[in-house]
């Protein structure tokens, strides 16, 4: 799991739910929580750990209390930094 935060707390929170989730499904995972732009961390991430794909999830805005639209700056960046087959979950 890679997340982007400056802060280090509030990023393990962020994937926090996310750490729980797979955790209970018994599902190996790595947690990589870094400071810096998403799509340069992710490229960071893969290099290092010679990573082969990527499964990302994108933020979805809200109009109404209902999801509207997904915000794809982070997933495009992530896609203008990887060489790599990635996979876009909103």
């Amino acid at each position: 799991m890679i997340h982007a935060a400056e802060d280090r707390d509030a990023g393990l929170q962020v994937v926090g739910v996310a750490e729980a989730m797979l955790s209970m499904q018994r599902v190996p995972f790595v947690t990589h929580v870094e400071p810096g732009k998403p799509g340069e961390v992710v490229a960071q991430v893969i290099k290092r750990t010679r990573c082969d794909a990527l499964f990302a999830g994108a933020h979805l805005s809200h109009q109404h209390g209902r999801p509207s639209a997904v915000v794809v700056s982070h997933a495009e960046e992530i896609l203008r930094h990887t060489d790599i087959p990635v996979v876009i979950q909103p």
